[in-house]
C-alpha cells in the first residue's frame, strides 16, 4: 500500500527537479540543452535503484566519483564564476540522488537542491517568466512535502511491524496510505491554501523588504558593462539569407503627443560610422568638438561629462518631442534615441543608471547601469527636418567648421571609375548638394533595384560597386552604404548611422514597440548652420513577414515585454515610495479610510493602534505567519494523527485519547518516552521503573484501550478521576534486572 504513496512521491521530486532546471533556462546564462541533465537522470533513475539495491560495488564507484568531481569542481573556480560552480556542485548532488535509492533524507536533499536551483536562476537577472516557475515549484514542493510526511510516517511503521499508517481526511473520514488518489480533491484544497499562506507571506515580505540590485543577491553579469551601438562596425562583403526576429527591444511612448501617436519618421539611432574600411564601415569618432563655427555650443558635447540626473546640452532652434523609454537589454544595446538628443534621464526604476555622451562627439548616448533587467528613461530630442529650401541656403564651407583630418575621414571612399561616372552622369544636370543628393536616392529606389532579405555574395573588395553595377539588390546596408559612398564622391561629408526604423503602434495603451527586425541601416549627410542631416536611401521591404506565426510572434512578444516592464518596475527596482504607498493603501481598504486622508489620520487613536507603515508590514506579516500556522494544525490535526479505528471518534474514545495522551506526557517528565507506542508497549515501559502507584498506568492504558476499540462509556467525572491519580504518580527507582 505505501508503494502508492511513494510513486506519488517521486512524481512530485521529478516536478521540483524539473522546476529547478527550468528556472534556469530564464536566465541568460543558460541554455534549453541543461535540461538534459535531469532528463537523463530521471530516465536512469530506475537503473540506478536498481544497481544500488543489489550491488555494493556500484555505491563505491559513485563515492569515488563524487570524490573526483568534487575536487574538479573546485579546481574549477580558476576558470568559473563561482555562482556557476555552486550550480554545478548542486545538479551533480541532484543526479547522485536521483540514481541511488531514496530514503527520506535523499528526498529532503532533492528537495533544498531544488530550492538553490531556484534560488540561483533568481540572482542571475531572471526573465519574468520565473514567476510560473516558481508557482509550479511551490506547488510541487507542498504537494512532495505532504507525501513526504506519510512516506516517513509510512516508514517508521514498517520498521516496527506496526499496523501501516492512516491519515483523517478534511471531512474527518480515515484515509488509508494505499488508497489515496493522485489529485485527491481535500488534499488539494489544502495544498491550495497552504500556498496562498505562502505566497501572501511572500508579497507581504516583498512590499516590506528592501531591494538590491548588486552584491551576494545581486545580478552575475558585469555591473559597469557598456556598449555604444547597435553594431560598432558593417561588413559588405558575403552573402546569405537575412535572418529577421520579432524579439521587442525597447516601448515608446509620446504623452504630450496627440493621442500619443508620433506622426513624424521615426529614426532610432545609436550611432554614427564614420570611417570606410574599403569593405564596410567602422565606428571611429572625429576630432572636431563643433561643427558649426557661429553656434558652437549647440553641437559640441563634453563625453567626459556623467551624472545620475541625466545628460542635457543647450537648446537649439529646432521643435522639441518628449518622449518615455523602457529598454529591454541595456547591457547588450545602447540607448536608442531620436536624431539630435538634447537631454536625457533616468526613471525612478534606474535612479542609479549613468548617462554620458558618446566621444565621437555625434551626440550617440552610453549608459553604464548595475540593472540588466531593463532601463527606464526620459529623453527630450530636436527633430532636425529642414525642408530643400533651408539646405539650399547652407553654406558649403567645411572648412571653417571642421578640422582636414575629420574632412579626409568623412569623404573618403573608393568607388571605382564606372561607379564614378555613374555618379556624375546622374548628378551633372542638378545645382545644389541637397538636389544632388535626392537625385541620387530617386536612382536608388528607381525599379532596377531591389531590397530583398536575401544577400548577394559581394567581393570584399569594392563591395559598393558590385552592388550598383551588377547586384543591384540588398538590404539596407548596401543602399545607405551606396548613397553614402557616392555623395562623398561629390565632396559632401557623409556617414552612415546604425539603429532602428519605425515602430508597431499598440493603440490599447498608446505605445509603440520596436523589435529586431527593425535595425536599420541610413545615411547622414552634414550642411554647415544646420547639422547632420537623415537620409534613407532602402526601397520598401517587398518581402515583408506576414505569416500567422510571425504574428503571432509580435504578439506574444509585445506582451512579453510589458511583463518584462511589470518586473522591473514592480520586483527589480521596487521603490521605498512605492512600498509605502502600497501599504498605506492596503491597511486602508482594511482600516476603513482612504489612501488621501492618510496625512491627516497621523495624529488619530487609529494612528496609535495602528503605529506607521513598518506596523503595518508587521501586521500584515504575523497575519500570514498566523495563517500558515492554522492551516499547519489544521493539517497535522486532520491528517497527520494516527488512527486504527473507522469513521469519526465519538465524545467517550476523544476522552479516552486524552487519557492516552495525559499518560505519555506525565511518563515523560519521569524519564519514559513513549511517544508513537502502542498501549501494550507503554505498559512495558512502564514496568521497567518503580513507581509509587504501580497499577495505575496498566489499568489506565486497559480503561484506554476498552473505551478507544470496545466502545464502553467513558464520562468526564470517570477522566477526572483518572487524571488526578496519574497525575499524583512519582518515580521512585528503577527495577533490577
Amino acid at each position: 500500500m505505501l508503494s502508492k504513496v511513494e510513486f506519488r512521491l517521486k512524481l512530485a521530486t521529478v516536478l521540483l527537479v524539473f522546476s529547478g532546471y527550468v528556472a534556469l533556462i530564464t536566465t541568460f546564462d543558460y541554455g534549453q540543452t541543461i535540461l538534459n541533465v535531469p532528463l537523463i537522470a530521471i530516465l536512469l533513475m530506475p537503473v540506478g535503484e536498481w544497481l544500488d539495491r543489489r550491488f555494493k560495488f556500484y555505491r563505491r564507484v559513485t563515492s569515488v566519483a563524487t570524490v573526483a568531481f568534487v575536487i574538479a569542481d573546485v579546481a574549477a573556480f580558476e576558470y568559473l564564476r563561482p555562482l556557476e560552480v555552486v550550480v554545478a556542485l548542486i545538479m551533480f548532488i541532484q543526479v547522485y540522488s536521483l540514481l541511488h535509492l531514496k530514503r527520506v533524507q535523499n528526498y529532503v536533499h532533492l528537495f533544498l537542491m531544488s530550492f538553490f536551483l531556484i534560488l540561483a536562476a533568481a540572482v542571475m537577472s531572471p526573465r519574468p517568466e520565473i514567476a510560473v516557475v516558481f508557482v509550479l515549484f511551490l506547488f510541487a514542493m507542498t504537494w512532495g512535502m505532504t507525501l513526504l510526511e506519510m512516506f516517513a510516517a509510512g516508514s517508521a511503521a514498517a520498521t516496527r511491524d506496526a499496523p501501516p499508517p492512516q491519515w483523517r481526511s478534511l471531512s474527518g473520514q480515515i484515509v488509508h496510505a494505499g488508497r489515496i488518489r493522485l489529485f485527491d480533491t481535500r488534499l488539494s484544497l489544502l495544498i491550495a491554501s497552504t500556498m496562498a499562506g505562502v505566497l501572501a507571506v511572500a508579497a507581504v515580505l516583498f512590499v516590506a523588504g528592501p531591494r538590491t540590485e548588486a552584491g551576494v543577491l545581486g545580478s552575475s553579469r558585469p555591473p559597469d558593462a557598456a556598449v555604444v551601438g547597435v553594431s560598432s562596425e558593417v561588413l559588405l562583403s558575403g552573402g546569405g539569407v537575412l535572418q529577421s526576429t520579432a524579439t521587442p527591444v525597447m516601448r515608446v511612448q509620446f504623452p504630450r503627443e496627440p493621442g500619443g501617436q508620433y506622426l513624424r519618421p521615426m529614426f532610432w539611432r545609436v550611432t554614427s560610422l564614420d570611417a570606410y574600411t574599403g569593405g564596410g564601415w567602422q565606428h571611429r569618432g572625429l576630432l572636431t568638438p563643433g561643427y558649426d563655427a557661429g553656434e558652437l555650443s549647440r553641437f559640441k558635447t563634453d563625453s567626459r561629462r556623467s551624472s545620475r540626473e541625466g545628460i542635457e546640452r543647450p537648446d537649439g532652434d529646432w521643435p522639441e518631442t518628449y518622449y518615455e523609454i523602457y529598454l529591454d537589454h541595456p547591457m547588450e544595446s545602447a540607448v536608442p534615441l531620436l536624431q539630435l538628443v538634447k537631454r536625457v534621464t533616468p526613471g525612478r526604476e534606474n535612479l542609479s543608471a549613468q548617462f554620458r555622451w558618446d566621444y565621437a562627439n555625434d551626440f550617440s548616448v552610453v549608459v553604464k547601469t548595475r540593472n540588466t533587467n531593463g532601463l527606464y528613461l526620459q529623453a527630450w530630442s530636436e527633430i532636425l527636418e529642414p525642408t530643400p529650401e533651408q539646405l539650399q541656403l547652407a553654406p558649403m564651407d567645411f572648412a571653417s567648421v571642421m578640422v582636414p583630418e575629420d574632412m579626409k575621414q568623412l569623404t573618403e571612399q573608393d568607388l571605382l571609375p564606372e561607379t564614378l561616372d555613374l555618379v556624375r552622369r546622374l548628378t551633372e544636370d542638378q545645382p545644389t548638394a541637397v538636389s544632388k543628393i535626392l537625385e541620387l536616392m530617386r536612382y536608388l529606389n528607381g525599379p532596377q533595384f531591389e531590397y530583398t532579405r536575401t544577400i548577394p555574395a559581394l567581393p570584399e573588395e569594392h563591395p559598393v560597386d558590385a552592388f550598383l553595377l551588377r547586384e543591384r539588390k540588398g538590404h539596407c546596408q548596401f543602399f545607405a552604404s551606396a548613397l553614402a559612398l557616392m555623395t562623398r564622391s561629390l565632396g559632401l561629408p557623409a556617414r552612415v548611422v546604425s539603429g532602428y526604423r519605425g515602430g508597431a503602434w499598440d493603440p490599447g495603451d498608446r505605445s509603440y514597440t520596436v523589435t529586431e527586425d527593425m535595425a536599420h541601416l541610413w545615411a547622414e549627410v552634414y550642411f554647415p548652420t544646420i547639422g547632420w542631416v537623415t537620409f534613407d536611401p532602402s526601397p520598401v521591404d517587398r518581402e515583408p513577414d506576414l505569416s500567422t506565426l510571425s504574428q503571432l510572434s509580435r504578439t506574444y512578444g509585445r506582451y512579453l515585454l510589458k511583463a518584462r516592464m511589470l518586473w522591473l518596475r514592480n520586483v527589480v527596482s521596487y521603490e521605498q515610495h512605492r512600498q509605502g504607498a502600497s501599504l498605506r493603501s492596503f491597511a486602508g481598504r482594511i482600516f476603513g479610510f482612504s489612501g488621501d486622508s492618510w496625512e491627516a489620520l497621523q495624529s488619530t487613536e487609529r494612528r496609535r493602534a495602528f503605529g506607521s507603515v513598518a506596523g503595518a508590514a508587521t501586521v500584515l506579516f504575523l497575519g500570514g505567519l498566523t495563517v500558515i500556522a492554522l492551516l499547519w494544525i489544521a493539517f497535522r490535526a486532520r491528517t497527520g494523527r494516527p488512527s486504527r479505528g473507522g469513521g469519526a471518534l465519538s465524545p467517550d474514545q476523544k476522552r479516552a485519547v486524552r487519557l492516552r495522551a495525559r499518560i505519555v506526557r506525565k511518563l515523560r517528565r519521569l524519564g519514559l518516552r513513549s511517544a508513537g507506542r502502542t498501549a501494550e508497549e507503554i505498559a512495558e515501559a512502564a514496568a521497567c521503573v518503580v513507581l509509587s502507584d504501580p497499577e495505575v498506568v496498566p489499568a489506565a492504558l486497559a480503561v484506554y484501550n476498552s473505551v478507544r476499540f470496545g466502545r464502553r462509556p467513558f464520562e468526564t467525572a470517570e477522566l477526572s478521576a483518572w487524571a488526578r491519580r496519574i497525575d499524583r504518580l512519582k518515580r521512585d527507582a528503577i527495577r533490577a534486572g
